[in-house]
């Protein structure tokens, strides 16, 4: 019999956090030791979005997803990119659909979007300040 563990919580969490919480770690340890008790009969799997179903993941994914938060095995300029999680409860219809897209699309797209509203607001500030320029100049 193979019993399945969904891992989707691990993965979601290494995308914005640099350090594993208390439950990733007790998760991930009790995710190893059935992994040693039971070798063959475990298995890991993650929410597709997009097909709207469940996928397999290997252990050595898991692992390297692991080691990846607690810094092991993994160089500082190898780490994938993270963010601050968004509050909750803000539920537009774009959130809801960006919500239905992988995670490693959903965060590099809301960082682009942010990216991009910021450097707006930074030419509209420098617009103003030229203008404000100007007319002291006149």
């Amino acid at each position: 019999m193979t019993y399945w563990l969904d891992v989707e919580d691990l993965f979601e969490y290494a995308l914005i956090s640099r350090r594993p919480s208390g439950i990733q770690r007790l998760s991930f340890e009790l995710y190893r030791a059935l992994v040693a008790l039971r070798p063959g009969e475990i298995a890991f799997c993650r929410h597709d979005r997009i097909r709207g179903t469940l996928r397999t993941v290997a252990w050595a994914e898991v692992e390297a997803v692991f080691a990846g938060l607690t810094g092991k095995g993994q160089s500082a300029s190898a780490a994938p990119l993270r963010e601050k999680a968004l509050p909750v409860g803000q539920a537009g219809r774009v959130r809801r659909i960006a919500s239905r897209l992988p995670a490693d699309i959903r965060v590099p797209l809301g960082e682009a979007v942010r990216s991009q509203t910021a450097a707006l607001r930074a030419g509209m500030r420098t617009g103003r300040g030229l203008m404000q320029a100007g007319r002291r100049l006149l």
